[in-house]
């Protein structure tokens, strides 16, 4: 397991995440790229990266989506199978979560799975092409393995990416409602329509 980050540490990333690349920050840090990137999620620096430093959530410009439903209906994902079987995926293995932290509205799409299945997941970081980061997590008392997962926390991939997917590629039974009011939550807060 990782030490914990050091004040020092916690104060570099914050200092350097929008100017520097991960991987310059991991090799200064002695760290992974993937804990880097997973820290820098969890301390709220993702949602700046590609977005001039602002560390506001409400600056993000959505106005070039005036007709979201147009935008989304636009998109295209080739290979079907393997849509259909992304969504059946994270059916059985995804979450969509909603929160705020210090005030500041969050969301994040996640799968996760057996570490064994750490190339699948990322076959599925590559489909959809996006910032997304893959953390591993070692084996906990109730589990029978250690567990990998796949998350997206940046709100303009969730609502130019994954909102859109998953409105062509629904998941079925209760993950297709907790979808439902996610996208909700996250459209609503942004003043984005689907209708």
């Amino acid at each position: 397991m990782s030490a914990k980050y050091t004040d020092q540490e916690i104060d570099y990333l914050k200092s350097n995440y929008n100017k520097e690349s991960v991987s310059d920050i991991a090799s200064h840090l002695d760290r992974s790229e993937d804990a880097v990137q997973m820290k820098a999620s969890r301390l709220g620096l993702t949602e700046d990266k590609g977005y001039n430093g602002d560390r506001s959530y409400m600056s993000l410009d959505f106005s070039n989506l005036s007709n979201y439903k147009e935008y989304v209906d636009k998109q295209e994902y080739g290979n079907e199978d393997l849509c259909w079987f992304i969504s059946g995926l994270v059916t059985a293995e995804g979450c969509f979560t909603r929160y705020e932290t210090d005030g500041r509205f969050r969301a994040e799409f996640k799968i996760g799975m057996a570490d064994r299945d750490e190339t699948t997941l990322k076959n599925i970081a590559s489909f959809f092409n996006r910032g997304g980061c893959i953390s591993k997590r070692e084996e906990q008392k109730d589990h029978h393995s250690d567990t990998i997962h796949f998350r997206i926390t940046s709100i303009k991939d969730i609502i130019t990416v994954i909102i859109p997917f998953f409105e062509m590629y629904s998941p079925c039974g209760k993950k297709f409602n907790q979808y439902v009011k996610w996208r909700d939550e996250i459209l609503n807060e942004y003043d984005l329509q689907l209708d």
